[in-house]
């Protein structure tokens, strides 16, 4: 039961930060370099047969391009 107390008075906390919480554009977009897309990059190869070693260092050669 207490952690049902906890869960709810954490919820009520969150719900408050959600409220007020503003999402600055321009540094989400800032934020979103090519590194956040390496895995997926990596995967895709993965997924068409290359082994993922190589799939990793041939999407860490191509970076930013």
């Amino acid at each position: 039961m207490e952690s049902f107390e906890i869960v709810e008075s954490t919820l009520s906390i969150l719900i408050r930060v959600i409220d007020t919480l503003e999402v600055d554009v321009a540094r989400c977009r800032q934020a979103c370099s090519p590194e956040i897309y390496a895995t997926e990059e990596a995967y895709k190869l993965v997924q068409s047969g290359m082994p993922f070693r190589d799939a990793y260092r041939l999407v860490a050669r191509n970076l930013g391009r």
